[in-house]
């Protein structure tokens, strides 16, 4: 059980506690009762804030969205558009011990949402990765890319990207992440020679 903060809100810890538990076990599987004993907060508390589950799954895909943005946020200084996409791989390298075990949090949300068989939280998995395909397809036509081709390259990255998790997930072996990330940053490299 995470131990999160006294001095955050209820509503805040239940909102960390859903995104933890639907990336860990799974949103379909993950109960009300399991988010408030995550978050340390009793199981009333929840319905006060959150009427449903799929409520919950909306505030899970706002965070997911603001952590997402403040990634992009913070690579955004880095020199070049190139240099940003081998440090953005170089940050998802970082995290694959987590990867290996549970998976892609986003991707995972994604699935969950799209399986749901809720209409609202269907389109709600839509939204999910559309910040980081925007940022990422923005470096591309940054560097001069046309904009069909700058979109290409950029569900390239992530595609492949997801690929590597979910081959070291399923197979319990972070380096098959590790070895998809070295071939990502030497077509990276090698598609953008000149580019920036």
């Amino acid at each position: 059980m995470t131990d999160f903060s006294e001095a955050r809100s209820k509503k805040d810890r239940l909102v960390a506690a859903a995104v933890e538990c639907f990336h860990k076990t799974g949103y379909a599987r993950v109960t009300l009762g399991e988010v408030a004993q995550s978050a340390n907060v009793p199981l009333g508390n929840v319905y006060y804030y959150f009427r449903t589950k799929a409520a919950l799954a909306h505030a899970a895909v706002e965070i997911w969205t603001a952590r997402v943005e403040a990634i992009c946020s913070e690579l955004d200084p880095v020199a070049t558009p190139r240099r940003r996409l081998l440090a953005y791989l170089r940050r998802a390298e970082a995290a694959r011990s987590v990867y290996t075990e549970f998976g892609c949090p986003l991707a995972n949300l994604s699935r969950d949402l799209l399986a749901s068989g809720e209409p609202d939280l269907s389109e709600l998995a839509g939204h999910i990765y559309a910040g980081l395909y925007g940022w990422v397809e923005t470096q591309f036509r940054v560097m001069g890319q046309p904009e069909a081709l700058a979109r290409a390259n950029g569900r390239f990255v992530i595609a492949s990207l997801q690929g590597g998790i979910l081959m070291a997930h399923a197979n319990q072996d972070s380096s098959l992440m590790t070895t998809q990330v070295r071939h990502l940053r030497q077509w990276l490299i090698q598609t953008t020679r000149n580019r920036g």
